[in-house]
């Protein structure tokens, strides 16, 4: 190790009286000690670094994920590769993305433009499996993908598409509601999401109020 194995020990020793935490109601009937038997610590950072020394603010510019890690500080990034040599670990550079203008990928997603533009590219099983609304809007939420885009992989054709905005088949007005209604990605007020994108009637809004009043009114 590079701090010699008497400093691993003790963090090891710490590690184990920090180990152990009091969970008290409503998660239990009453206080009980809870203790982990594998893993570090929660909010321990060993793994990572031994601690922060005086005077030095902590290093937050990186992301780490399993083996994953991303490093956006170019003076970090080559002190990191110089200790890993020391520790005789082979960086993968044919795996690795070293950007001069802020493009990356990580966790499956990959972004370009200083970090500003997910170009993240859609499987082929997600495609070929997602054919129905309920498929296509689980497809929108998972990569932010917009409606026109959603009727595209739907398979409609180019004067279908043109319509967008004006009213289509129900087919596709289905799609655009179950895309558009407000707990999905594409939020429009309930308001518009009723009336296709259009502000009701104060008449027809006066009568659905009424009807909702009265569909919830105690018994």
């Amino acid at each position: 190790m590079i701090w010699g194995s008497t400093l691993a020990s003790s963090i090891v020793n710490i590690s184990l009286g920090l180990n152990t935490f009091l969970v008290s109601p409503p998660m239990v009937k009453k206080i009980s000690e809870v203790a982990f038997l594998t893993g570090q610590p929660l909010g321990y950072h060993g793994s990572c670094v031994v601690g922060d020394f005086e005077g030095l603010s902590p290093f937050v510019d990186y992301a780490l994920l399993g083996d994953d890690i991303l490093i956006t500080d170019k003076k970090v990034a080559n002190q990191y590769s110089r200790l890993l040599d020391r520790l005789s670990v082979t960086i993968s550079f044919a795996k690795s993305i070293v950007s001069e203008n802020g493009k990356f990928e990580f966790a499956k997603r990959f972004l370009i433009q200083d970090i500003q533009k997910n170009i993240s590219p859609i499987s082929l099983k997600a495609l070929t499996s997602c054919r129905m609304t309920v498929g296509l809007c689980q497809l929108s939420c998972r990569y932010s993908i917009e409606i026109s885009t959603l009727q595209r992989l739907a398979g409609v054709g180019y004067k279908v598409h043109s319509r967008l905005m004006s009213t289509q088949s129900r087919r596709w007005e289905r799609l655009k509601a179950a895309a558009c209604k407000p707990n999905r990605l594409h939020l429009l007020p309930l308001e518009f999401w009723i009336g296709r994108g259009y502000p009701l009637n104060p008449i027809l809004k006066a009568k659905i109020i009424d009807y909702l009043r009265e569909a919830v009114k105690p018994k």
